[in-house]
């Protein structure tokens, strides 16, 4: 008997509890769980010309590690594709749920004329707590700047506006406070 496959596509840049979320899912499904990897020029095609983060090859090896993977390959194309479904006949595809009505109506439309056995699930949304691989850069980001910050300030009180002006910094010996604009004013 033939084994059947799941195949789904995505960046997995940041491995981080979500891409676990929606691995595991995916590999319970099916026999073999096939992963395509986007290209670094693929990405930045849609991300931005600052992601990936993670070069292609080694994305595609430590989603090789992770136990609920059989499978990987990198792709200069997705793998929802008209063409790639109709020559890769994957038993199952499984998109992560975005609310989108009319999008999730379109990707089951493109299965079913590429692709008329293969069978669409969606995953909800990893939700026990708010991740995204963008959540983690910008988080990275302001510690970066909160890093330098301290270094080139020896720990004396100042204030500076971080990034949008919204939120003031002020740093003493043993305290650091964010402060709102409105609270910011308190303290001259």
């Amino acid at each position: 008997m033939a084994r059947r496959s799941l195949w789904l596509g995505g960046v997995f840049d940041l491995i981080h509890v979500g891409h676990l979320h929606l691995l595991e899912y995916a590999a319970s499904l099916e026999d073999l769980l096939v992963v395509a990897v986007l290209s670094d020029i693929y990405v930045r095609g849609y991300k931005s010309q600052d992601r990936p983060i993670i070069g292609q090859s080694q994305r595609a090896k430590m989603l090789a590690s992770i136990r609920f993977v059989d499978f990987v390959y990198i792709t200069n194309t997705s793998p929802n594709t008209q063409e790639a479904l109709q020559l890769l006949q994957p038993s199952s595809i499984v998109f992560g749920e975005e609310g989108d009505a009319v999008r999730s109506a379109r990707r089951i439309a493109t299965v079913e004329s590429a692709s008329p056995h293969t069978k669409v699930h969606f995953l909800p949304r990893y939700n026990e707590e708010r991740v995204s691989t963008g959540d983690i850069i910008r988080k990275i980001r302001g510690m970066l700047t909160f890093d330098k910050l301290l270094s080139s300030t020896d720990k004396k009180r100042v204030s500076k506006n971080i990034e949008t002006g919204v939120v003031k910094l002020y740093l003493t010996p043993f305290n650091v406070s964010f402060l709102k604009r409105e609270e910011r004013d308190c303290f001259g």
